[in-house]
């Protein structure tokens, strides 16, 4: 028996296939003219086949390897956005925090800078009052009492001319005296005038005896 042998691809559907595949890589050559006959309609299908695979392929191949790298660099640097944009809101917010914390802390300096200068204010009103329709009949200072124990009292004296029984003594203690822990207290005698202080602290308190206390005697 006689065996039936196909007839391989003619030289017009071997450059035909050639040429497509090279148009789809984007590869220009120059083919020499290996056939001068047009093709059958079968090899026309043929050709239309080879160059549908060869597009399918290099389409897969795109969309595995750049697109999809496109695409995940598009989705870390959109994710890098939105972590800058989260750290910016976080410097912001902390910046708020900051600004809000430092304004009531002014706040609170400016209460209490007005407080004390009230309570000055409120000091030299009533001596003032104090003094209306009197006369200054001396002043002068006294030492500070030291170190005194807890519960203690002591009283310091210094001369003052001129000042009378029954005269009325301003005692005006130094900067830092804890005044709200100790009771004093002053009287006018025959060129005299006295100060008791007591220790209510608690503790042993020392308050030396510089600077002194500031007196004024009035009548």
């Amino acid at each position: 028996m006689r065996l039936r042998s196909h007839p391989g691809p003619s030289p017009a559907l071997i450059v035909a296939a050639l040429a497509l595949v090279v148009a789809l890589t984007g590869t220009a050559i120059a083919a020499p003219d290996l056939a001068t006959r047009e093709l059958t309609k079968q090899e026309v299908k043929k050709v239309k086949k080879i160059a549908k695979k060869q597009a399918k392929k290099m389409l897969r191949k795109n969309i595995d390897g750049s697109h999809v790298n496109l695409a995940d660099r598009a989705t870390r640097a959109d994710s890098a956005d939105r972590a800058d944009r989260a750290d910016f809101a976080t410097n912001a917010d902390h910046a708020n925090s900051a600004d809000f914390a430092t304004n009531a802390t002014n706040a609170t300096n400016a209460t209490n800078a007005t407080n004390a200068t009230n309570a000055t204010n409120a000091q030299t009103a009533a001596n003032a009052q104090a003094l209306s329709g009197n006369t200054v009949v001396g002043e002068g200072a006294l030492d500070g009492p030291g170190a005194l124990t807890n519960s203690s009292c002591l009283a310091v004296s210094a001369s003052a001319p001129g000042v009378q029984p029954g005269d009325h003594v301003v005692l005006t203690p130094p900067s830092g005296w804890p005044t709200y822990e100790i009771n004093l207290t002053a009287r006018a005698t025959a060129n005299t005038v006295t100060y008791e202080i007591c220790n209510q602290s608690g503790a042993l308190a020392n308050f030396g005896t510089s600077p002194p206390l500031r007196f004024l005697v009035f009548r």
